[in-house]
């Protein structure tokens, strides 16, 4: 059958596995360059996105993002982003 990928799978499920997907790549990128660099931020964007969709379309409030785990990993990464908010407020 050729039904799609979004008509077999619920919406919160194919949301899931991009997730997973985004937060592998996430940790590639990071490991390739450097929890500072400009392509670890922009994925962990693009993981910070799914996250909030998934939240929204199950109703419910994230406690800890994959991003805040990664930061507890590696500390260097949010110091930069303190920085950035603390520069551009």
């Amino acid at each position: 059958m050729g039904k799609s990928q979004f008509l077999e799978l619920p919406r919160s499920i194919v949301l899931e596995q991009e997730l997973q997907d985004a937060i592998r790549k996430s940790r590639e990128v990071c490991s390739k360059t450097s929890p500072r660099s400009e392509e670890c931020a922009a994925a962990w964007d693009v993981v910070d996105e799914l996250q909030a969709e998934i939240a929204h379309q199950e109703a419910k409030r994230i406690e800890k993002t994959a991003f805040e785990e990664f930061c507890e990993e590696f500390p260097d990464a949010l110091r930069k982003y303190e920085l950035e908010e603390w520069c551009s407020g």
